[in-house]
């Protein structure tokens, strides 16, 4: 379920799961994708005379727990 997770609040010893979840709300240095090594291979179809190009990246993650985040929800 897309709608809901599950996290320990600061301070706190146990999960909660907070459910109905229809947005959340940051600041640029909370948490981010990058793509990290980009690369382009071709290929070329002789018989059709075409190029194929296939754009590929590893993704990189990062969440900051120093910084703000808010969750908005239909509880």
């Amino acid at each position: 379920d897309t709608s809901k997770i599950i996290v320990t609040p600061a301070g706190a010893s146990d999960a909660v799961t907070v459910s109905n979840i229809v947005g959340v709300f940051f600041d640029r240095d909370a948490l981010g994708v990058t793509n990290m090594d980009r690369r382009v291979t071709s290929d070329y179809n002789a018989r059709g005379e075409f190029t194929n190009n296939w754009y590929k990246f590893d993704a990189g993650y990062f969440n900051d727990f120093n910084e703000n985040l808010a969750v908005f929800t239909l509880n």
